[in-house]
């Protein structure tokens, strides 16, 4: 029997709003991001990083020693941002993104986007012209890690035409931000 506990009043936030973690047989604690682990422990906290840091400073949990790994906060982030770019190389296979600022521009002359993503690196310039577009904005990656996700070169801006891989996409993202922020 699973057993599901909601940690620091995460009980009232939506599945965007928060993070599951498992505890496998031995006590280790580990960061679930696909959801879909199955384990007897699962626990749920805010999306933030005092609730994660509150979170790894649990030694027991049902007179069961919780085993935490080294770096363990900086793993659950690289696990976030690693999914984050997974997805927008999906949504790239499936032919929903518009890629660099001449066709983002060009592409909502025609249509609206759902959202962009704007590396973090990315020159003045192409930062004024995307914060003036007024669509839902993604930070928190390099233009190294877009390349990476996407296989092109000299990438800083990405348009994404479709509404649920937008979504999806935003979602992944609040949950980054609010680890890196605070």
């Amino acid at each position: 029997m699973m057993a599901q506990v909601f940690l620091f009043e995460s009980e009232n936030l939506s599945k965007e709003e928060r993070l599951r973690f498992v505890l496998d047989g031995q006590g280790v604690l580990w960061f679930d991001v696909s959801e879909k682990a199955p384990s007897a422990h699962v626990f749920y906290i805010p999306s933030t990083k005092e609730a994660l840091n509150q979170m790894l400073s649990l030694e027991k949990w049902e007179n069961m020693p919780i085993t935490v790994a080294n770096g363990f906060e900086k793993m659950v982030q690289d696990a976030l941002k690693k999914a984050f770019l997974q997805n927008l190389s999906l949504a790239k296979k499936s032919g929903l993104l518009v890629v660099g600022l001449a066709k983002v521009q060009e592409y909502i002359e025609k249509k609206p986007l759902k959202a962009l993503i704007l590396a973090d690196d990315a020159g003045k310039d192409v930062s004024k012209r995307v914060h003036s577009m007024q669509i839902m904005l993604c930070h928190g990656v390099t233009s190294f890690d877009i390349e990476n996700a996407l296989g092109l070169n000299n990438v800083s801006l990405v348009g994404i035409q479709a509404k649920k891989e937008a979504e999806t996409l935003l979602k992944m993202h609040s949950k980054l931000i609010a680890l890196m922020n605070e």
